[in-house]
């Protein structure tokens, strides 16, 4: 378990499970956000990316519009620090959630 401090609030993760270059899903505790995930998909010289989120009050869509932005953000700097050369064990993939 890890909390995470973002621009839209602590986010409280209690498990997490990954597929390496497939998919993650983060469940949250305490939270309005139920889970939140992401699946890759290979399409030619693309990759597809499917972000979900589950939650329960609607009435806070927008928020959770800023939080897949925030995740799209974090997996486009994960990307480019691997097209730099980067080695994947080296990223902190929290960062994917959180930095700015």
């Amino acid at each position: 378990m890890f909390l995470l401090n973002s621009s839209v609030g602590d986010i409280n993760i209690v498990s997490w499970e990954t597929v390496e270059s497939e998919s993650a899903t983060w469940t949250m505790d305490h939270s309005d956000m139920n889970k939140i995930g992401y699946i890759i998909k290979p399409v030619g010289d693309l990759v597809e990316v499917t972000l979900w989120i589950d939650f329960d009050n609607e009435k806070l869509e927008k928020s959770y519009n800023k939080v897949g932005e925030l995740v799209l953000k974090g997996l486009k700097r994960y990307i480019e620090f691997i097209e730099e050369g980067g080695d994947p064990n080296d990223y902190d993939k929290k960062e994917v959630l959180v930095r700015p």
